[in-house]
């Protein structure tokens, strides 16, 4: 499928022309990126809008903040060593572009941080992220992970017990409903939102000694099917120290596979037991 794209959000990585000369086989990953921005809408991370800057996070970074309880070299080595990698997902591939590597919001991303407080907002020092794994054919799945660095463990935990609130389900859905982009279907000319009807859930999460969290942002794409198809957006959290890890986990179609997702989930838990920061 072409697809005859009008992205009205400047939050787009693309232009119009760069965005609608693609075929499909090259529109549907960057869709898979675009997800995540359209739920986290300041795309972060692995998930950030456009290319950033590679799979490694670099030590001159000018996100890292003063007042972090640890240093940077400290912050990637930790990363590092927790991170998504290739064999935590053997069936999955690297995916063609790469992530940036390092962002100053959060593990929801920069515009779903709206709907925490603006002291845990301040609080985030960095995150630093893998790069993503995706499987290419149907069905579409994609998932990586990220540290996200606080300020104290304090300000870690409340970022995610904010999450288990009615107030910041409402926040998460008003920002889902409004975004802005657009696609229009070839053959068609009735531009539609690229996402609509968002649905929130949470997900159970149990890992030991630990806080965690684990939420799910449904919606639906007019790309792909006739009738549009359902995405989602599966976000796994724990708090280790003055950190928040996230695994993030994406499905077309389907949810990602939960097996794999909580299997992989228990391999950054062991990880970053295992190591400190």
């Amino acid at each position: 499928m072409h697809a005859d794209c009008s992205y009205s959000s400047k939050k787009s990585s693309s232009t119009p022309a760069e965005a609608c000369a693609l075929p499909a086989s090259e529109i549907i990953p960057k869709v898979r990126r675009i997800i995540p921005a359209t739920l986290a809408f300041a795309v972060t991370g692995a998930l950030a809008a456009g290319c950033g800057n590679g799979g490694g996070a670099s030590a001159n970074s000018a996100l890292f903040r003063a007042g972090s309880p640890f240093t940077k070299a400290q912050a990637i080595a930790y990363a590092n060593a927790v991170n998504v990698r290739a064999t935590d997902v053997p069936r999955l591939q690297a995916a063609p572009y790469k992530p940036r590597a390092e962002t100053a919001a959060g593990p929801f991303g920069a515009a779903i941080d709206e709907c925490e407080s603006a002291a845990v907002r301040a609080g985030v020092v960095l995150g630093i992220s893998s790069q993503r794994f995706v499987h290419l054919s149907l069905p579409l799945q994609s998932v990586g992970s990220g540290v996200y660095y606080f300020k104290g463990a304090a300000l870690a935990r409340e970022y995610l017990a904010a999450a288990d609130s009615p107030r910041f389900a409402a926040c998460v859905k008003t920002i889902a409903s409004n975004e802005p982009r657009t696609i229009t279907r070839e053959g068609s000319k009735v531009a539609q939102p690229m996402f609509s009807d968002p649905r929130l859930s949470r997900l159970p999460v149990s890992l030991p000694g630990v806080q965690a969290y684990g939420l799910r942002l449904a919606t639906h794409s007019p790309l792909s099917a006739p009738g549009g198809t359902e995405a989602y957006t599966d976000f796994l959290s724990f708090v280790k120290g003055d950190a928040v890890i996230t695994l993030t986990a994406i499905g077309k179609t389907h949810p990602f596979p939960a097996a794999t997702e909580r299997r992989t989930l228990a391999r950054l838990y062991r990880r970053a037991q295992a190591h400190s920061l």
